[in-house]
């Protein structure tokens, strides 16, 4: 995906992407990269093994993306879990940006 984002701003073309990433390996600076290439988040998958969802991994992981993220302007955070777990997880609403 660096690659293609890579090409298409040498082309001067403005584009967006959200991003997997290795939350635990991930350095600052290279965040700073994506940004500057157009990446404005991340996702995190939570159902893609299709296992079971453990939520106080979910909450736990979510907030270590928050805090890894805070610094980059118009960041969020995409996640990929069952329905089921918006009924019963503790996710606060006021900061969660639903889009489609």
């Amino acid at each position: 995906m660096m690659k293609c984002l890579q090409e298409l701003r040498a082309r001067q073309k403005s584009v967006y992407a959200i991003a997997v990433i290795e939350l635990e390996s991930i350095t600052d600076r290279e965040l700073e990269r994506m940004h500057e290439l157009g990446v404005r988040g991340i996702r995190l998958n939570f159902q893609a093994d299709g296992k079971g969802l453990d939520v106080s991994r979910l909450l736990d992981t979510l907030q270590k993306a928050a805090d890894r993220i805070c610094h980059l302007r118009g960041w969020m955070i995409q996640l990929f879990v069952p329905g089921w777990a918006w009924n019963s997880t503790m996710l606060d609403p006021s900061f969660i940006q639903f889009s489609h």
